[in-house]
């Protein structure tokens, strides 16, 4: 057991903190949705899988 407890211990610790992630995801390309809103964008994924109410 206490073997697994070292394991997720460390894996947790090998992830990068928040402001290294967000650092990282601010190096990357704007991506463009067409002019289309996110929530335009939520609603017609909910269509095409039928999820809309």
């Amino acid at each position: 057991m206490s073997q697994y407890v070292i394991e997720l211990l460390n894996d947790d610790l090998a992830r990068p903190s928040i402001a290294e992630w967000a650092a990282e995801v601010g190096k990357l390309p704007p991506v463009d949705f067409g002019g289309k809103t996110s929530a335009e964008l939520v609603r017609e994924a909910r269509r095409e899988m039928r999820l809309d109410d």
